[in-house]
């Protein structure tokens, strides 16, 4: 479950980041600031994901 949400955000980020400068390019201001919210998100999952998943958290925490 966990590897599911980092692999989640991991497919959101680059498609934000390619989306948000799109918006950029275009000038469409209300899209740029709605996708940031999308690359934040997806950003918090993958890091969540990985910090779940990680050797050394689950070393010293069993």
């Amino acid at each position: 479950m966990n590897s599911t949400i980092a692999k989640t955000g991991a497919a959101i980020d680059p498609v934000s980041v390619i989306g948000f400068a799109v918006c950029m390019l275009i000038g469409f201001d209300f899209g740029s600031y709605l996708i940031c919210m999308f690359l934040a998100f997806g950003f918090v999952m993958m890091i969540a994901g990985f910090h779940a998943e990680s050797y050394f958290f689950h070393w010293t925490h069993d």
